[in-house]
């Protein structure tokens, strides 16, 4: 086996290369595999996270506009609900105003507190002010009809008595102002 090992040194030598060459090229794919399923379940990985991660995001901004929707909704039916308030408020001050029915205003006045309060609670910051200066020219409004009323209602049963509808300068005619 020696002579036939030394007559084919070359042959038996590139064959031993090549087996070696082989099992290195194996060795090497192999490694080479592995690295590349290692690779691919890396990106697998970083795609499933950015994914995630933009999953998340997109809710986050869902929910957030959902919120906005749900407060600009809020702040509406407060609106509606504060000027229905004042619209049930004057129309008590008003019917008090012009017959002393022994109904008050009360209770359209704490309703329209509520509907305040309830306003500054979702109202932007800026409005705040304005429903303030509202609450103050209705209140006033109130106080004008409470100190006028029993004047008015005096000048229309003197009216009534005397025949003299309207003529509140006692000059005989209607003033056309």
């Amino acid at each position: 086996m020696i002579d036939f090992l030394e007559e084919n040194a070359m042959a038996v030598f590139t064959g031993l290369a090549a087996l070696g060459g082989t099992i290195v090229g194996a060795a090497i794919q192999t490694l080479g595999g592995h690295l590349q399923a290692q690779g691919a379940r890396s990106a697998a990985e970083t795609t499933a996270a950015a994914t995630i991660g933009a999953v998340r995001e997109q809710v986050e901004r869902t929910a957030e506009a959902a919120s906005l929707a749900a407060l600009r909704e809020q702040q509406n039916a407060a609106i509606t609900d504060f000027l229905r308030a004042i619209r049930e408020f004057t129309r008590a001050v008003d019917q008090w105003y012009r017959e002393d029915s022994g109904r008050s205003s009360e209770a359209a006045h704490d309703e329209l507190a509520h509907a305040h309060a309830r306003l500054i609670l979702v109202a932007q910051a800026g409005l705040g002010p304005l429903t303030a200066r509202i609450i103050a020219t209705v209140e006033d409004w109130e106080d004008l009809a409470r100190d006028r009323a029993p004047a008015c209602r005096a000048q229309r049963v003197i009216d009534a008595v005397t025949g003299n509808s309207g003529d509140v300068h006692g000059t005989g005619t209607e003033a056309s102002e």
